[in-house]
């Protein structure tokens, strides 16, 4: 099974790390994760 990322496995057993630049886009990425159930 293949996650939004084609990460093998489910998102709630996922940890991602997101480089912060202090812009949005890193923001809004990191807050779609979450929300998507990823361990960020």
């Amino acid at each position: 099974m293949l996650n939004s990322l084609d990460l093998p496995g489910r998102p709630e057993d996922t940890r991602v790390v997101v480089a912060m630049s202090g812009g949005v886009d890193s923001s809004v990425v990191a807050a779609l994760m979450k929300k998507q159930g990823y361990d960020v």
